[in-house]
């Protein structure tokens, strides 16, 4: 809250730390080796988009969320190359705006971590609710 300029790369941060497609399947095209283990054409493929964010060969401390993190969009929740999701720009555009109004309307607004609920589901994570609270009543 306290410099806007963070805002770009807190939005990435949160889209690295916690991805709401988990996983994706796909279907080798070639047979391939990755990292010693075979793949033969036609194999599926899980890949785990989360866990790749959590990479810490690319990640430093990849358990702890930074927004300073310097390589924080260079997360795969939106895929790659081909598979790279098309509503990318618009979901960065909406946790922009949203996020840049919340706080203007609620400058004191948090995270309540008293009552914190853990994203549910396993390709497709999210949070039941988003429990916030705020010390200021807000002018509307």
């Amino acid at each position: 809250k306290s410099d806007p300029q963070l805002l770009d790369n807190a939005i990435e941060e949160s889209l690295r730390w916690e991805a709401a497609v988990q996983s994706c399947t796909r279907y080798a095209v070639e047979d391939t080796a990755i990292a010693g283990i075979e793949i033969s054409a036609n194999d599926t493929v899980q890949c785990m988009l989360g866990a790749a964010n959590r990479d810490p060969e690319h990640f430093p401390d990849p358990n702890i969320f930074d927004v300073t993190r310097p390589n924080a969009d260079q997360h795969l929740t939106f895929g790659f190359g081909r598979h790279y999701c098309l509503g990318a720009s618009l979901a960065r555009m909406e946790l922009q705006i949203a996020t840049t109004v919340l706080l203007r309307e609620l400058p004191d607004v948090e995270l309540d971590s008293r009552r914190t609920l853990l994203p549910r589901g396993h390709e497709f994570r999210k949070p039941p609710a988003l429990v916030i609270s705020w010390r200021s009543s807000p002018v509307i």
